[in-house]
């Protein structure tokens, strides 16, 4: 398969996901997510939920913040 053809195929699903926000390398964050959405269910603060991910991950927690900010908005 050519990539021209998987664009094509996944055409309207990419065109509502720019329309709404979401990048399409957002998938690799996924992980990151669901961990932090665990964190904050049994009960923990943001910032130490975000603090564990990011150390987790290793990526900052400006980053890590930046992802959950993302995530947890509307489309």
């Amino acid at each position: 398969m050519k990539a021209a053809e998987l664009l094509f195929f996944n055409e309207r699903t990419l065109k509502a996901m720019s329309e709404v926000g979401i990048r399409i390398g957002d998938y690799r964050h996924l992980v990151l997510w669901s961990d932090y959405c665990d964190i904050i269910n049994k009960g923990n603060k943001k910032c130490y939920a975000i603090t564990v991910v990011a150390h987790r991950y290793k990526v900052s927690e400006r980053t890590a913040e930046r992802i959950i900010k993302r995530f947890e908005s509307e489309v």
